[in-house]
């Protein structure tokens, strides 16, 4: 009967802090996940200001909160299509990793899906409307997310640690 009892404790004890563990972890990573698609986002939609473009800030001095350096971090293609979808132009000038035929081939399959946002890999991609048709622009995210992946696994990582710890402290302690 206690051995019962010992056991239902153990289970409930290590069950209740795995819970709250979870719900933490879970509550961390949308929020840290939100952040990069809003970040992402507003980098986009200054892109999008001008015409697919890093702009040019005054004396070389970019906007408040971002980096002098962020026009050479800044990782972007866009294509631009006519109103039946045709491509007009690319700008693959800010992006080694992608060659023009490939950015057609994506802004091409983006506009034929219909969406205006989203992400296709690890590029987030948005689409505009413009005089002449629409531009689809993509920025590389693959850092943000490459952080984000490693801070998620380490998170489950440590958390089965300390749920294995609780465990373990918890069957010690209904012992006595």
């Amino acid at each position: 009967m206690i051995k019962k009892l010992q056991k239902r404790f153990v289970i409930m004890a290590v069950s209740a802090v795995a819970a709250v563990l979870i719900l933490i972890l879970g509550v961390v990573c949308i929020a840290n996940y939100r952040e990069i698609i809003s970040d992402a986002d507003k980098t986009m939609a200054m892109l999008e200001e001008n015409n697919g473009n890093y702009p040019k800030f005054e004396e070389g001095k970019p906007k408040p909160g971002m980096s002098p350096e962020a026009r050479f971090e800044t990782r972007f293609f866009a294509v631009f299509l006519n109103k039946s979808g045709e491509t007009i132009s690319a700008n693959t000038g800010s992006i080694a990793a992608v060659a023009t035929d490939e950015a057609i081939e994506y802004a091409e399959e983006i506009y034929e899906s219909g969406k205006n946002k989203g992400f296709l890999g690890v590029y987030r991609y948005s689409v505009s409307q413009t005089d002449k048709g629409a531009m689809v622009l993509f920025l590389d995210c693959s850092r943000s997310l490459d952080i984000f992946y490693r801070f998620l696994e380490a998170s489950f990582a440590v958390s089965a640690v300390g749920i294995f710890g609780v465990f373990i402290i918890v069957l010690l302690l209904s012992k006595k």
